[in-house]
């Protein structure tokens, strides 16, 4: 699945802080896939200042990021979560459509 770094970022925030050690693995796996490595870091220039986080156009590209279905169903989860409690945002709702998205869909509606 192709996500750029905001996408990326978003996916990170959203994953419970709390539940069984095998979903403490899960997401332990999820964010070692998720953040930015030291590699991409430097590529999209990635900075933080106070709570703020920067990056450059290159980072706004996607780049392919593996997902089990697993994964996905709990990142799903915890979007609908927010959802739910009207606490998601526009990003939320932008990486929600694009984890439950049918690409047989996309592909007879002329998208990729």
């Amino acid at each position: 699945m192709e996500l750029n770094v905001q996408e990326r970022l978003t996916l990170v925030n959203t994953l419970p802080e709390k539940g069984t050690f095998a979903t403490m693995k899960t997401i332990e796996a999820m964010k070692t896939s998720l953040y930015p490595n030291e590699e991409e870091t430097k590529k999209f220039e990635i900075k933080q200042i106070g709570k703020s986080i920067s990056w450059n156009e290159e980072g706004g590209k996607g780049v392919e990021i593996k997902l089990t279905k697993v994964q996905k169903d709990l990142l799903i989860e915890a979007l609908k979560k927010l959802d739910e409690s009207e606490e998601a945002t526009l990003s939320h709702f932008q990486v929600y459509e694009k984890l439950t998205a049918n690409p047989k869909l996309n592909q007879r509606a002329g998208k990729k």
